[in-house]
């Protein structure tokens, strides 16, 4: 196990005495492949740092249960992987269970998605304009943002992000040129980053889940079906916010980045 991640929690636990209460954010993405629209998403879950212990703690034990390594939606959804040999119901009833800890420990859940052609062929990404990737991860901490602001939370907050997807780059480079400033310390209250491994840090899992859930509900929406799925449903509570960029969206941010792109 990477000793860092075992440090990293316990380092944040001490400075919570410090504080009023320290926070963890974990976030992940999901893409859609095939048919258009392809949609990426990242999403991700508020903790108070001894929330996010118990959650680890419960989710371990139905892991070790169901004899899963680790919680991914996508195949436990279709029933790929480690859970083709589990029956349909045993892969909702692990599915419920994840469910219900996530509603019981998280603060709030954050998402966004966008529709990735749609995006570069209005936006134009390149060296100056951010990828889709790193505009909807940019949507995530705005809400964190909202969330400081209208909760008054005055401590710190340990960002976990999963390691070794293709996007690692952008967010890496997202942390190093936004995120980590000492300007903006204030605004998203940061302490510590940290990229890991669904086995070794468990709350990402319930990002995944969010985020796999949002990008299919995107999808569905897209082609015209806004009946949510009631497992979706299940999974949501008041205080979790999705942004579902449009055409309209997209064009306003574009519109932003010509009219800085004139001033510089």
């Amino acid at each position: 196990m990477n000793l860092a991640l075992v440090l990293l929690p316990l380092l944040c636990s001490v400075r919570a005495y410090a504080k009023i209460m320290l926070v963890h954010a974990y976030l992940d993405e999901s893409e859609t492949h095939g048919n258009e629209p392809n949609v990426i998403t990242v999403a991700g879950y508020l903790f108070k740092s001894e929330q996010s212990h118990r959650f680890s703690r419960e989710c371990a034990k139905i892991l070790k249960r169901f004899a899963l390594e680790y919680f991914h939606q996508t195949d436990c959804a279709n029933g790929y992987g480690q859970y083709s040999s589990m029956t349909k119901l045993e892969r909702v009833s692990c599915q419920n269970e994840l469910m219900a800890i996530i509603r019981r420990r998280s603060i709030k859940g954050f998402a966004a998605s966008i529709n990735v052609e749609q995006y570069e062929r209005l936006v134009e990404p390149n060296g100056q304009r951010p990828s889709a990737y790193t505009y909807a991860l940019t949507g995530c901490l705005n809400n964190i943002r909202s969330w400081i602001k209208s909760s008054k939370y005055t401590g710190e907050i340990c960002y976990y992000f999963e390691s070794g997807y293709k996007h690692q780059s952008d967010a890496e480079r997202f942390i190093r040129e936004d995120l980590a400033l000492p300007r903006n310390g204030q605004m998203y209250r940061y302490l510590s980053h940290e990229f890991a491994g669904k086995r070794d840090c468990l709350p990402l899992q319930a990002a995944d889940m969010l985020a796999w859930f949002t990008s299919q509900e995107f999808v569905r929406w897209k082609r015209g079906n806004t009946d949510r799925r009631k497992d979706f449903e299940a999974l949501l509570r008041p205080q979790d916010t999705r942004i579902l960029h449009n055409k309209d969206s997209l064009q306003k941010f574009r519109d932003i980045m010509d009219a800085h792109a004139q001033r510089s």
